[in-house]
């Protein structure tokens, strides 16, 4: 999705390369402050309640992204995405590192990183099928479902602590 904010941003609001740079910035720090705080955010809150939060700020950011109608708006949904990812990536790692036996757990960290990075690449060109087939609203509405079912998995799968 984040490949789509540039095509977005350039084509629906004519923003130059440096708006655009400072928006998809923005995601990026958010994401680094955000994440430097899982020890904070774990510490007050179970890790379940806030890996489904950080799904539902992500759906929350998909779906506002195609609806806003200017700049300022797409920052604020932009920082939302960066809210959702510095607060999952974490969240998510540290508790696959504690369901997976000592054992396996270096296979498993190797494994999880491959298809984090398999991800990156195929899902962009998923989502270029998306947009092609139908249009660059419904590949940020696909996120936003996709975002959802993760925090409905999450929710039916991991037990509350």
């Amino acid at each position: 999705y984040i490949t789509f904010f540039p095509l977005l941003l350039g084509g629906q609001f004519g923003a130059g390369p440096a708006t655009i740079g400072l928006i998809m910035s923005s995601l990026s720090v958010t994401t680094g402050i955000t994440s430097t705080r899982a020890g904070w955010l774990v510490a007050r809150f179970s890790r379940r309640n806030l890996i489904i939060t950080g799904f539902l700020l992500y759906s929350a950011s998909m779906v506002v992204i195609p609806l806003v109608n200017a700049l300022p708006f797409f920052l604020v949904a932009t920082v939302l995405y960066g809210l959702a990812q510095g607060i999952n990536l974490p969240m998510v790692q540290i508790h696959l590192n504690e369901i997976v036996p000592d054992h396996y757990r270096a296979a498993f960290m190797s494994v999880n990183g491959l298809l984090i990075r398999l991800g990156q690449t195929v899902g962009p060109l998923l989502m270029l099928w998306v947009e092609h087939r139908w249009s660059i609203e419904a590949v940020f509405i696909a996120g936003a479902a996709l975002g959802l079912t993760g925090a409905m998995l999450v929710a039916f799968t991991i037990r509350k602590s």
